[in-house]
């Protein structure tokens, strides 16, 4: 495989990474809004900033498995209901890499 071939498929994956990161972000925003939670009431549940709850929820944070296992600890979210949901959301990103020579 040709090095701009690697590339593609590297680029193809962190493409799908970020995607999935924001798919998760948009799960635990409907998440915490069906709670009827602000983000300021979030961030003093998880002892945080609220800027730290707003990376969260758009998959831009530092630590993200971190605040995500204590976001699903603290609202008794099911992480894999939030997975599943984000990965419906991520199939339409995603490429098919074996396709790429």
């Amino acid at each position: 495989m040709a090095a701009t071939a690697y590339m593609e498929v590297f680029m193809a994956q962190v493409n799908i990474v970020d995607e999935w990161r924001k798919a998760l972000g948009v799960q635990l925003k409907e998440e915490r809004r069906a709670r009827d939670m602000s983000q300021d009431d979030l961030a003093v549940l998880l002892g945080v900033h609220r800027r730290t709850v707003s990376d969260l929820e758009t998959g831009n944070g530092k630590n993200l498995e971190l605040l995500l296992t204590a976001f699903c600890v603290h609202l008794d979210v099911d992480f894999g209901l939030v997975a599943v949901k984000a990965r419906q959301l991520v199939k339409a990103a995603t490429i098919d890499l074996d396709a790429i020579e």
